[in-house]
């Protein structure tokens, strides 16, 4: 190997299933109870970036009333979502997006498109990781979702093999999700009730 150059190694599919079939055990998923509960993103958000809209600030995608953000609101939508209600990040864990579908107000926060795993594992959804097909095929077998425009995911080698773990179900979301907010005094969250008319 060049110490100039480092290329990656090839991660073949017989490789990719080995690391899937470890990360996926220290997956959670959201629960399919509460993807069908919802019904749709859970907040009216998209990534803010350099190119457009800054944290916090409210914006417009295709004449939606929409607020920039980072990565908070999709964290928040997955944890309140199952009844975890705490605000900050959860230590040693990262929460991820299942289709990179940032500008998308329909992707962003819907908790079919997010996945909580342990941060050293991480990588292996970034991109083309070679979790990711897995993580599309479940949401779009599971779930019955993916996002507008996307094609239909092809079952990847050894998805039956998989054992996949999943959030704890609770009987209405959408109401800890409202009560969460109503209690909430920061400001991107008071900028998202009067989005959500609340």
């Amino acid at each position: 190997m060049s110490q100039s150059r480092m290329d990656p190694p090839d991660v073949g599919d017989d490789d990719a299933l080995a690391l899937s079939r470890i990360a996926v055990g220290y997956c959670r998923c959201p629960h399919p109870e509460v993807v069908c509960r919802l019904e749709g993103a859970v907040f009216p958000s998209i990534r803010a970036s350099n190119k457009g809209g800054t944290r916090g600030e409210r914006g417009n995608v295709n004449g939606r009333l929409i607020m920039y953000d980072d990565n908070t609101t999709p964290r928040l939508a997955l944890l309140w979502s199952h009844g975890i209600g705490g605000t900050s990040h959860p230590k040693g864990w990262t929460f991820a997006h299942v289709w990179d579908v940032t500008k998308d107000p329909d992707a962003y926060t819907h908790i079919a498109n997010l996945v909580v795993l342990p941060e050293s594992l991480a990588s292996l959804t970034d991109k083309q990781g070679p979790l990711v097909p897995y993580l599309r095929f479940h949401a779009e077998t599971v779930y019955g979702w993916r996002p507008a425009g996307k094609a239909t995911v092809e079952k990847p080698v050894g998805y039956d093999d998989l054992t996949w773990t999943y959030l704890d179900s609770i009987p209405d979301p959408l109401g800890f999700v409202r009560n969460r907010m109503k209690r909430s005094n920061d400001k991107r969250i008071g900028t998202l009730r009067d989005l959500m008319g609340m």
